[in-house]
């Protein structure tokens, strides 16, 4: 069976990152170091396919015809699980921090909202105990209410005297299952729903490890779309792993599918990337997830070699150099067990007049294309982007600029210079992310500088990954 996979990517980066950037290399802390637990905060909320950021009111409007998903950042905290809770206590909803992340969690409302203004807030509870409750969010959910009970979906039936192997006595179909992305030692596994699901309509996905023993349920409130439901599991290199999924739905629970992870024999993969690798001035930052367990072995543009050893948290940062004027390529290995991956590589060309230039101007220099910032160069940092990507509206771009929380000023702002010379001007999101207009659906380069007041700083360059 043929159908796309989607690659899990965080939606932020923690402030471990941006430690690293200024450090110059190392693996990401592990939340054990933190003294205390750090609020959460929300980047998002995921709404019928749509990712919607606060406004500068921290405010986000969605309906009520569909669940809602908090797309949270728990500040570098890598384990335990989130809460979003209403105004008046109420839990909306609870997720677990996301294994192999640095501190992303989705936390699924799984039904629809009541009408009305939901001033919501966000604890993370961990190892060091539970946070302090995060800014609020003012969501606004406007529509019909549909909190009452939902009638029992029609689900489909073999005719009287037929026999249909796909379905059991309660004449729900069996899961069926397919292997998506695997990433360090996770593997996602892609449910088709069935039928009811994309109707409308509540249930389980239960999911069982080989003693039997429940390892995840997962609840859906739908319709959930053509892409039915995907789960991430354990699934340790050079193990085979067993699993078996049924659903459990108001009309009864279906036969339960086998699903085999087997990863024995194999080859140690590459890592992969989390972001998108950012580049600014002279340096550029990789994020990767890899096997736990592994050593991954950095080779710099100049043919220097650093390692670092990749946590239980399966992820590793590096720090490279960028020369001017030259084509700069980067290699990334993981080693385990005697094996040694093939190479993740990156290039980085800043030659003038090739078609992907990432160059950017020295400390001092000055670049025609952007008025000279004067002195204000040294006080403005240069922008450091960590992904971005054409959103399948092929309307818009999103890109990610990380930024301590101490240098988003209520003046600041981001301008966005496209390769046709069109600028777009945004406010400094403590979020994170911007979006941003575009001309076409394919790859392309942005110019960006950080303007707080009259000051700008050196520009800096990102190509965008297209669907083309």
């Amino acid at each position: 069976m043929s159908r796309s996979v989607h690659r899990y990517r965080p939606t932020a980066i923690a402030a471990a990152v941006l430690a690293t950037l200024a450090a110059g290399a190392g693996a990401l802390p592990a939340s054990a170091a933190t003294a205390s637990t750090a609020a959460p905060s929300f980047i998002a909320v995921s709404y019928d396919g749509d990712f919607l950021q606060p406004d500068a009111y921290d405010t986000v409007t969605i309906g009520s015809d569909h669940r809602a998903v908090f797309e949270l950042f728990t500040e570098g905290v890598t384990g335990g699980s989130v809460t979003v809770r209403d105004a008046d206590g109420s839990e909306l909803c609870t997720a677990p921090v996301l294994p192999g992340s640095i501190g992303i969690a989705h936390c699924d409302t799984v039904r629809p909202l009541k009408p009305g203004v939901h001033d919501v807030t966000a604890v993370t509870t961990a190892a060091t105990g539970a946070s302090s409750p995060s800014e609020v969010l003012h969501l606004g959910v406007h529509g019909d209410d549909h909190s009452g009970d939902t009638p029992d979906p029609i689900v489909a039936q073999p005719a009287p005297g037929d026999t249909d192997t796909g379905f059991t006595a309660s004449g729900v179909a069996a899961p069926v299952v397919t292997l998506g992305q695997t990433m360090g030692d996770h593997q996602s596994l892609l449910f088709d729903a069935p039928e009811l699901g994309n109707d409308g309509g509540r249930g389980h996905i239960k999911l069982y490890d080989a003693s039997g023993s429940l390892v995840q349920d997962r609840e859906w409130y739908g319709p959930l779309g053509s892409d039915g439901v995907q789960l991430w599991v354990a699934a340790p290199f050079g193990e085979k792993t067993v699993y078996h999924a049924e659903y459990v739905l108001p009309a009864g629970t279906s036969a339960r599918t086998e699903v085999v992870v087997d990863r024995t024999g194999k080859d140690l993969p590459a890592p992969t990337f989390a972001f998108e690798p950012g580049v600014q001035g002279d340096r550029i930052l990789f994020n990767l997830y890899g096997v736990p367990g592994a050593t991954a072995t950095f080779t710099d543009s100049d043919g220097t070699e650093h390692r670092e050893d990749i946590g239980a948290t399966g992820m590793a940062a590096f720090t490279g150099t960028v020369a001017r004027n030259a084509q700069n390529t980067y290699s990334i290995t993981q080693t385990k067990a005697g094996q040694t991956s093939a190479p993740l590589t990156h290039e980085v060309d800043t030659r003038t007049g090739t078609e992907d230039i990432v160059a950017q101007p020295a400390p001092g220099d000055t670049d025609p294309g952007f008025t000279a910032p004067g002195d204000s160069s040294d006080e403005i940092a240069t922008p450091v982007v960590a992904s971005g990507r054409v959103l399948p509206d092929r309307k818009t771009a999103e890109l990610t600029i990380p930024d301590a929380p101490s240098t988003v000023l209520p003046n600041g702002r981001y301008l966005f210079t496209d390769e046709s010379g069109v600028t777009t001007e945004r406010r400094i999101s403590p979020n994170w992310r911007y979006l941003v207009p575009v001309s076409h659906s394919g790859a392309q380069t942005f110019t960006i500088v950080k303007k707080v007041g009259d000051a700008v700083s050196a520009p800096t360059t990102f190509r965008v990954r297209g669907l083309d």
